[in-house]
């Protein structure tokens, strides 16, 4: 599957010359490559403790993390989407804390995520899945071709 990254206009110019980072602290919090993260989708967002399941936050994975100062930081991440979010919306087989998988990549503001959380690949066959306050994932969307990937398996 081909990844896409998307480049929105306050993305920096220079994204591809800015320094390269394994990781950053923002807001007190240590930000890793490969952390799953909640990204405030509204900048009214006044909450002060971060509640997961409160649809004011995106779900996403850090992919890159690069830097042109302390205040300008930025995070290429790949979007996960809430089922209700896809064009076909939430399905009987979709779980409560259930996301999907998307290729959809996009550099945003480091100072916009709200938290770190935890997001694992369900496997179907494997019993020791554990779902202690984790999202998970067992489909795809590629939001360019508006496609589902097919569910797993038979219910």
């Amino acid at each position: 599957m081909t990844v896409r990254a998307r480049f929105p206009d306050d993305a920096p110019d220079d994204w591809h010359r800015l320094d390269r980072f394994e990781s950053c602290t923002i807001s007190d919090q240590l930000l890793s490559v490969k952390d799953h993260v909640l990204v405030n989708n509204s900048n009214d967002n006044k909450e002060t403790t971060v509640n997961m399941k409160n649809s004011v936050y995106w779900i996403a994975q850090i992919v890159e993390i690069r830097a042109r100062t302390e205040k300008e930081v930025y995070v290429l991440i790949r979007w996960y989407y809430r089922p209700e979010e896809l064009p076909c919306g939430r399905q009987k087989y979709h779980g409560e804390d259930e996301v999907i998988w998307s290729d959809w990549e996009q550099v945003i503001s480091a100072y916009t995520i709200a938290a770190k959380c935890s997001c694992i690949q369900w496997r179907e066959h494997k019993n020791e899945n554990e779902l202690v306050q984790t999202f998970y994932w067992r489909q795809k969307f590629c939001p360019l071709k508006g496609q589902l990937t097919v569910f797993p398996f038979n219910c």
